[in-house]
């Protein structure tokens, strides 16, 4: 059976054709919203990424460059984010925001909650990390696990015994920033040429050669679990139940913010 934690997130994948006008229209109308939805415990935090580079994407997918992922405190259920939104936002004053439906520049591609994988939730930097944020690369790794019971139950086994605590290893001695492994618990909309992703992983990490990473990433896999194999070990087992249709390096939008 597999075991849930009680973290829960939403996230919203969206395309802009001018990301930084929108970002500027969701900092004058959106954010007062969201404080106040903060404010009413609808929400715990949201961050707003902006795509600065993708490493893998699989052919003819629709384009896509913001990912807004968002927390709820403890006990509280995530689809009240999207169903209260609207309605915080016309509050405070605004009823006539922007809809893909009014404007066709912004399109959002696919709304869904998620949950955190068990025993791998890394989401607090050190606060020697804390005071270098800005220089934080996110990376968004967009994964198909095989949808068999058995490929998901492997997935998880091998985040809960190797991959998660490597991680909580390397955050911990400064290594990368943060570490958000969340599993797609519902799919609310999605467009229909959209892959069909079921894990989503959130990793901030500083600039450092790949190389350097991923020696200390085995170093921390062989210590977080020596029967594992390491990397190599690990990492094979992955690739042989899923894909990743797209893996995305991002940078956060400050200014939209909130936690």
């Amino acid at each position: 059976m597999i075991v849930q934690e009680p973290a829960v997130y939403f996230a919203r994948t969206i395309r802009a054709e001018d990301p930084l006008t929108f970002a500027a229209y969701l900092h004058q109308y959106y954010v007062p919203a969201w404080d106040r939805m903060r404010a009413d415990r609808v929400i715990e935090s949201i961050a707003t990424f902006l795509t600065t580079q993708t490493l893998e994407q699989f052919p003819e997918l629709p384009r896509w460059n913001i990912l807004q992922v968002g927390r709820v405190p403890d006990g509280a259920i995530a689809t009240t984010f999207f169903e209260t939104e609207r309605e915080a936002v016309g509050r405070l004053g605004h009823t006539g925001h922007r809809t893909e439906t009014d404007d066709p520049s912004v399109v959002t591609l696919r709304c869904e909650t998620l949950r955190t994988t068990p025993n791998a939730h890394s989401p607090t930097p050190t606060t020697a990390c804390l005071a270098r944020r800005d220089d934080v690369i996110m990376s968004v790794e967009y994964i198909r696990v095989t949808p068999t019971p058995e490929a998901l139950e492997e997935y998880q086994r091998l985040m809960v015994q190797s991959s998660g605590p490597a991680m909580r290893l390397l955050v911990d001695a400064g290594v990368a920033y943060n570490f958000m492994p969340l599993e797609t618990d519902r799919v609310l909309s999605q467009s229909a040429p959209m892959p069909d992703w079921n894990q989503l992983h959130l990793m901030g990490m500083f600039p450092v050669p790949p190389a350097a990473f991923k020696a200390q990433f085995d170093d921390a896999i062989t210590r977080a679990n020596p029967t594992s194999g390491g990397f190599e070990g690990v990492f094979r087992r992955f690739d042989a139940i899923r894909t990743k249709p797209r893996w995305d390096l991002a940078r956060e939008l400050a200014a939209l913010r909130i936690e």
